[in-house]
């Protein structure tokens, strides 16, 4: 190879034989799998970066806010609740590029070491590992580099209709007093709660999750 031109998102790799043309983000992905480097470009909203072998997480991190969500009732008819929330941590986690699942969690501020705590949050259609259920065959329609299919996996996160097919483990995220009543009703509770005066998330004693190491060692393994 004698020269490379990086021109209009391309780049161009000319040899005395040939004339490539490839995208830039897969001659990156190129350089970094030959040259080992195990830190993709991450997005402004990146928290961290952690990899073990094929296994890599993308952590990025939303700041404190009030979001409107879709839920569901019992009736079908689909509703917006407004929720008053804390930080919050995603949880992206890919085999190799391949994207597998996300987890989302509280927090009181922005996470600055392992040791902060990261908390349960009651939203809807979580597993109790926090883990998110992103419907069927949703991960395998994600396209690109990480830091895109994280960007689609958390807009659909906050596009989807929250139904109750995992209402329980939401109903025992739900900080204690919160009681929602006989109907299994987490996020309208929130809601509620969001709308009362001086309420801020950041002062509620969520139910705790686990601590960001413990979280880490968890999904990518521990070394041997």
């Amino acid at each position: 190879m004698e020269e490379i031109v990086v021109a209009g998102g391309y780049a161009i790799l000319r040899s005395v034989q040939e004339v490539k043309r490839v995208k830039t983000e897969d001659l990156l992905a190129s350089v970094a799998a030959t040259a080992g480097v195990a830190t993709p470009l991450l997005p402004e909203v990146a928290l961290l970066f952690a990899c073990r072998g094929m296994r890599k997480l993308l952590a990025t991190c939303r700041p404190p806010g009030r979001t409107a969500f879709k839920v569901k009732g019992c009736d079908g008819k689909i509703e917006r609740v407004e929720l008053a929330h804390p930080w919050l941590v995603f949880m992206h986690i890919f085999e190799g590029m391949a994207y597998e699942s996300m987890r989302i969690y509280g927090a009181a501020r922005r996470p600055f070491s392992e040791e902060e705590t990261l908390f349960k949050l009651p939203f809807r259609n979580l597993y109790s590992d926090c883990k998110i259920c992103m419907g069927r065959d949703v991960k395998f329609e994600l396209d690109g580099p990480f830091a895109a299919k994280a960007e689609t996996a958390e807009r659909h996160f906050y596009e989807s209709v929250f139904n109750g097919d995992l209402d329980l483990h939401a109903e025992a995220a739900l900080p204690e007093g919160w009681e929602s009543g006989d109907e299994l009703d987490a996020m309208r509770t929130w809601s509620r709660k969001s709308a009362e005066a001086g309420f801020d998330p950041l002062k509620v004693q969520w139910r705790s999750a686990t601590e960001l190491k413990e979280l880490l060692g968890g999904i990518l393994g521990r070394p041997k």
